[in-house]
């Protein structure tokens, strides 16, 4: 048998460099400033009754007997909003703040019936 011999490489000529080709003339030096977007109107209001709704909520777990207040805060200010023409975050606040009303005002109403019926005595 034969001996094994690697193949043979001819080193190839590199092709000259050439130049890159040049840059396109800018027609425009600078880009065009973006402007911020307008603002809506009662959009601010909306979010925060949408916040207070949630924030009242969240509370009706926790401090049942203070949720009146905010609950009302935030039905307000969503109303305003959407008066204001804002659209589905004002709708938001107004329907979870008006949930955390009707059931935080349900749940005082019956702590007063018992407390009522547990002073009329027997």
């Amino acid at each position: 048998m034969s001996e094994y011999q690697p193949p043979q490489f001819s080193p190839q000529p590199m092709p000259a460099m050439q130049p890159p080709p040049p840059m396109p003339a800018q027609t425009m030096p600078y880009a065009p400033i973006p402007t911020p977007p307008e603002s809506r109107p009662g959009y601010g209001l909306g979010i925060a009754g949408l916040i207070i709704g949630i924030a009242s909520g969240v509370c009706l777990l926790v401090f049942p007997f203070i949720v009146p207040i905010p609950a009302i805060l935030g039905l307000v200010l969503s109303i305003v909003a959407k008066k204001q023409g804002a659209g589905g975050l004002a709708i938001a606040g107004i329907i979870i703040s008006a949930i955390a009303t009707v059931i935080s005002l349900v749940f005082l109403a019956g702590a007063l019936m018992f407390l009522m019926a547990a002073m009329s005595g027997p």
